[in-house]
């Protein structure tokens, strides 16, 4: 199984939505955070990079925003915030 690293990763195994790592990363600040918070205690956060680069993914990938697979600096100065709990 080639991607079988996918469903060890804490984004797979907590079920989170994966707007989360897409559009709704750069535009709320409590997911970004969230986000952020997942991917740097996951265990395969490095080969999801290593996969995000290679096949010049957009999102967030072993926690660092890629952009047709390079890595983009994000910070946020007027981002929204949002509940989590009005994600559920």
């Amino acid at each position: 199984m080639a991607k079988d690293w996918m469903s060890k990763g804490l984004c797979s195994i907590q079920s989170v939505d994966t707007e989360w790592f897409f559009d709704d990363y750069l535009r709320y600040r409590d997911v970004f955070d969230f986000v952020n918070d997942l991917c740097a205690r996951c265990a395969v956060r490095q080969i999801c990079l290593r996969y995000g680069k290679k096949t010049k993914s957009m999102g967030v990938w072993g926690g660092k925003w890629l952009e047709f697979g390079v890595e983009v600096e994000v910070e946020f100065e007027d981002a929204q915030t949002v509940e989590m709990d009005d994600w559920a």
